[in-house]
């Protein structure tokens, strides 16, 4: 049985964000776009956040997490690495109070030698909503799941219910989500030179770099023996493009020892989409996009749209 939620606040509640520019040379973090409704939060006008240093808007214990921890050298964590380490973020009200938000950051593409960031905001209220909903989402599919042998992973009949399920609340509670279909690059002759065991294995090998690399509420899906389905919550599809290209290089970048090689090469592939509701066959657009790609080509990120 369903679940219904009758609170939809959380739908009515505006995004907060902020777009970070870290100046190496200069030592800087500077805000360089704030939402309206960060601004408002803060009892402040965007004019008079956009162009501040952080640290000038942060909590003093927030600020000494910046002086102690960001370096500002190539060879150290730059701002994502560090914000992550902050226990509890909080940014200066207008009226000299502090604002608990929780927070979540993405890299995005370095401009003029700088690295961008955007940061994405929620106040105590709406996290403890969306904390809710989640945990809606899971107890409704309890019963509904199944595993596939070989992975553990929800099979591909279970991906498909929870992308349903999903759509109900991007359309009810504004609840954003989007999905995609990572596929093995060289999957016939993985398969010609190590069987299908090997290719399990390799698909089980990316399945678990995702699971460092993406939340609890993010769901990652056997589909076939050359693909798995990622369903990221609570993100928008130009934060999805951003997290899965750095997915795809970060795979590419270490080597594993299989084949009898201690240094072997595994590539993927990434087809994705938002999930705006209304989609027909998600998972199958998404796959037929990344069976397109020719065999010879690897490593590419396409965005699939008019569903």
């Amino acid at each position: 049985m369903q679940q219904a939620v009758s609170d939809n606040s959380h739908a009515d509640a505006a995004p907060m964000h902020m777009l970070l520019c870290q100046n190496n040379e200069k030592k800087t973090v500077k805000i360089k776009e704030v939402s309206e409704a960060l601004a408002e939060a803060l009892g402040q006008m965007r004019s008079e956040l956009e162009g501040v240093e952080l640290k000038e808007v942060v909590s003093a214990k927030v600020a000494e997490s910046l002086d102690d921890y960001l370096e500002f050298e190539d060879d150290s964590d730059d701002l994502d690495k560090v914000l992550t380490r902050v226990r509890e973020f909080r940014m200066k009200h207008f009226n000299g109070e502090e604002v608990l938000l929780a927070l979540r950051i993405f890299r995005e593409t370095a401009r003029d030698q700088n690295q961008w960031f955007r940061v994405h905001l929620k106040d105590e209220r709406r996290q403890i909503q969306e904390e809710s909903l989640f945990q809606i989402i899971r107890a409704n599919l309890e019963g509904r799941l199944s595993q596939h042998p070989k992975t553990g992973l929800p099979d591909r009949s279970s991906c498909e219910n929870y992308i349903e399920l999903v759509q109900q609340y991007v359309k009810t509670h504004k609840l954003k989500a989007c999905f995609a279909v990572i596929g093995m690059d060289r999957h016939e002759k993985n398969l010609a030179a190590y069987g299908q065991e090997g290719c399990v294995t390799l698909l089980n090998h990316v399945a678990n770099t995702c699971k460092t690399k993406f939340r609890e509420d993010d769901v990652v899906c056997y589909l076939s023996d050359r693909s798995l389905g990622l369903l990221l919550m609570d993100v928008d599809v130009e934060s999805v493009r951003v997290v899965l290209n750095r997915l795809r290089w970060f795979i590419s970048s270490h080597r594993i020892v299989f084949g009898g090689k201690s240094n072997f090469s595994v590539t993927v592939s990434i087809t994705f989409t938002t999930i705006n509701g209304d989609e027909e066959q998600v998972v199958e657009a998404c796959e037929t996009a990344v069976l397109a790609i020719p065999s010879e080509t690897r490593n590419q990120l396409i965005e699939v749209k008019d569903l």
